[in-house]
């Protein structure tokens, strides 16, 4: 198995975006999106107290960095991952519904950043429980179903397709 470490991320096409280092290594695809999953959630539930301290501008700085982070993700998946599991599982249907998702996502994220700029503390928990909600069962379809599937039907090129997600 074919083991790569997630220090190599400078993103080609958006150098000022945040990357995933670590000094982690990771030996499968699912293993490096579950884990960016629970390293976007936590870095999630950090902005939390922030806002419920009235800290705006610092709430907004650290929601930033988390949203290049999320829409870094969203980018692996829709322009690394997906077209694997189009071309070798299914073309459309399940990526479709993950797209969908994405779109919801961002639509929350909208919300939550508009929220922060204005210090709107209803707008943020509507945004904040759009965004867990869409999160949590994305996250467990892509984590029981999307990556496993796609691991086994194009094992042959899942060492190419990290190298991919951890240099994006």
């Amino acid at each position: 198995m074919t083991c790569v470490n997630a220090e190599v991320a400078p993103m080609a096409h958006a150098a000022a975006m945040p990357t995933a280092t670590t000094s982690r290594q990771f030996t499968s695809v699912a293993e490096y999106l579950t884990w960016d999953h629970d390293e976007l959630d936590a870095m999630f539930a950090d902005i939390v107290p922030m806002v419920e301290d009235a800290e705006w501008e610092r709430a907004s700085e650290h929601f930033d960095d988390f949203r290049r982070r999320l829409e870094r993700h969203i980018a692996i998946e829709e322009e690394v991952l997906f077209p694997v599991f189009e071309r070798r599982v299914a073309p459309h249907g399940p990526t479709d519904v993950m797209r969908e998702d994405h779109r919801q996502i961002k639509d929350a994220l909208a919300t939550i950043g508009g929220a922060l700029q204005s210090a709107d503390t209803a707008a943020f928990d509507r945004g904040r429980a759009t965004l867990i909600d869409v999160l949590a069962n994305h996250n467990l379809r892509e984590e029981r179903v999307l990556y496993p599937t796609v691991e086994r039907a194009a094992a042959d090129e899942m060492p190419a397709v990290l190298e991919r997600a951890l240099s994006y």
